[in-house]
């Protein structure tokens, strides 16, 4: 059973939060902490533990930049094909290479390919985690397409207050290119701050749990 498949923050103004999962990636990430810098942007970074052990320069200087890093599991399974103790072991093995290489604290957990039941969000926060995954019309949808023009406009006809943006700084499959969601980002992020909006910092998430809202939402947006 899943009661939920959709996720935003409450805010009463106009805030949004900027996520990027499957990281680390020495050539993506490091380009993307350069365009959050530059804008004085805080994101989180839901990391794989694989990739951090991969390269733990990179995930050193996400902490350093006062990112959020989240949990993303070890090796990205799908987790409703694999035990409760399978799902614990991902995790723990995550947690145990980022706090060893970074000295921060993990309070964020994010799913796999979004798929998950009631049963494994229980579970998770069993493990003290906060579990958040993203608002569904806010998913780029980077790791389908590469063109940050098709991407950005996308994104702004459905940005809303509170709305939860996934984007990938890296990916499964090593060669991928993430060179477009770098551009996106790029482009997307001084619109929206002329629009009028912030940028919600997600170490707010750790202080206030409880503004974070569940919903279903059927809607096919692709």
């Amino acid at each position: 059973m899943k009661s939920f498949n959709n996720m935003s923050i409450q805010a009463s103004e106009n805030k949004v939060m900027l996520t990027f999962d499957d990281g680390p990636n020495p050539v993506y990430t490091k380009e993307i902490l350069h365009v959050l810098q530059q804008y004085g942007v805080k994101a989180a970074f839901f990391a794989i533990g694989q990739h951090v052990l991969e390269y733990p320069e990179v995930i050193r200087e996400v902490a350093n930049s006062g990112h959020t890093i989240g949990n993303h599991t070890y090796s990205h399974p799908d987790l409703l094909e694999i035990s409760h103790e399978e799902i614990l072991e991902e995790i723990a093995r995550t947690e145990q290479a980022i706090v060893r290489l970074t000295g921060e604290k993990l309070f964020l957990f994010r799913p796999p390919y979004g798929h998950f039941d009631d049963a494994i969000v229980e579970l998770v926060r069993q493990q003290g985690y906060t579990f958040l995954t993203w608002t569904r019309k806010l998913d780029s949808r980077d790791w389908q397409y590469e063109d940050e023009h098709v991407i950005v406009e996308y994104m702004m006809k459905r940005m809303e207050n509170g709305g939860i943006m996934l984007f990938h700084d890296s990916s499964n499959e090593r060669d991928a290119s993430r060179a477009h969601t770098v551009r996106t980002i790029r482009m997307l992020i001084p619109l929206l701050l002329e629009q009028g909006y912030q940028f919600i910092d997600p170490q707010e998430l750790l202080l206030q749990p409880r503004i974070i809202t569940h919903s279903i939402d059927e809607v096919k947006y692709f």
